[in-house]
């Protein structure tokens, strides 16, 4: 996709998990991370995810994840301000965050 950091979106539908609620896998465009969100990336924190999300389903997205050689990664710190080195930081500008630059738009 143009502009974007990530490669992609995977939606497993409600009605395919355990847990009742749609979950996002984000697959960043760099270094095969992925994160997995209950409803939507930025709905809910790390431990909230932990609690809601059922325990199969976690386990079902960790063991295709780690056969593919992706990485799971939480969403908390990529709330925080990105304060990256490198080419884009002057781009991404001010109020940017890591999930922006990892898994998002630019």
């Amino acid at each position: 996709m143009q502009d974007a950091s990530h490669h992609g979106r995977i939606t497993i539908p409600a009605a395919a998990t355990a847990t009742g609620e749609q979950l996002v896998l984000v697959l960043s465009n760099f270094g095969g991370l992925v994160v997995c969100a209950l409803d939507n990336p930025g709905a809910y924190s790390d431990e909230e995810t932990d609690r809601l999300v059922a325990a199969e389903d976690a386990r079902r997205v960790r063991e295709v994840l780690d056969r593919l050689g992706l990485l799971l990664v939480g969403e908390d710190p990529l709330w925080r301000a990105y304060d990256g080195a490198g080419p884009l930081g002057p781009h991404l500008g001010g109020g940017r965050t890591w999930f922006e630059r990892y898994f998002d738009y630019l």
